[in-house]
């Protein structure tokens, strides 16, 4: 699981770097998606908290430290340093 959620991260990224373009049926698959699997509505807070921001701090470390990511040349890459 670890492997799958890294991949995102690293797509999610290389998209927003490279200023990808957002398709409106994205939106309406994800939309018929939501129909079929209904997702929880109760977002709690909007700004994230102190603790909140702790926990992704210390799973964002956790992360780094146990799946490095690579270069083409295979060597590992120090961990960026992540802005809230």
């Amino acid at each position: 699981m670890p492997l799958v959620v890294s991949a995102c991260c690293i797509l999610h990224n290389i998209i927003e770097r490279n200023k990808g373009p957002f398709k409106s049926v994205w939106l309406y698959n994800a939309q018929e998606g939501d129909k079929i699997y209904p997702q929880p509505r109760n977002i709690s807070k909007q700004v994230a908290t102190g603790e909140a921001t702790s926990i992704r701090n210390h799973l964002k470390n956790y992360m780094a430290k146990t799946y490095p990511l690579r270069s083409s040349r295979g060597k590992n890459l120090p961990p960026k340093k992540l802005t809230s």
